[in-house]
């Protein structure tokens, strides 16, 4: 029996995304996550989010503040000498969606490029086939 580690997580981006390209682009964002008890007090989880290729490019032009809807799985990941060794946990993002709200249309966001085959809805809207439906 092999263990799950699947993830879905919908917030806003804490800051803008930093994006490079080393061959492989990527980038690295973190997500504000809130959750809300009936009589308690909101509750915001930080969430470390690292995404490749096509997802990376999607995240173009996007900035602090705007709802993303991403999905992927949980790693650790260690750096530094063995003795002061650091870790943290990132989701890396096998799917990324920026929520658009309503009010911005398809002019304003005619300069934000929009990746091909294995990246997010093309330009009409459509999703990729190889992902399932949300």
């Amino acid at each position: 029996m092999s263990d799950t580690n699947f993830v879905m997580l919908e917030g806003r981006l804490v800051r803008d995304p930093i994006i490079r390209n080393n061959g492989t682009p990527w980038a690295f964002f973190t997500v504000a996550s809130n959750n809300r008890y009936p009589g308690k007090e909101e509750e915001t989880a930080f969430v470390l989010c690292k995404c490749f290729d096509g997802w990376a490019n999607a995240l173009v032009g996007h900035t602090k503040g705007e709802m993303v809807l991403v999905r992927g799985r949980l790693r650790t990941e260690a750096w530094g000498k063995d003795d002061a060794k650091e870790q943290r946990l990132v989701l890396v993002c096998e799917y990324v969606k920026v929520i658009v709200p309503a009010a911005r249309t398809a002019g304003q966001m005619a300069g934000v490029p929009v990746p091909g085959n294995g990246g997010p809805a093309d330009a009409n809207g459509a999703s990729d086939p190889k992902m399932p439906p949300f």
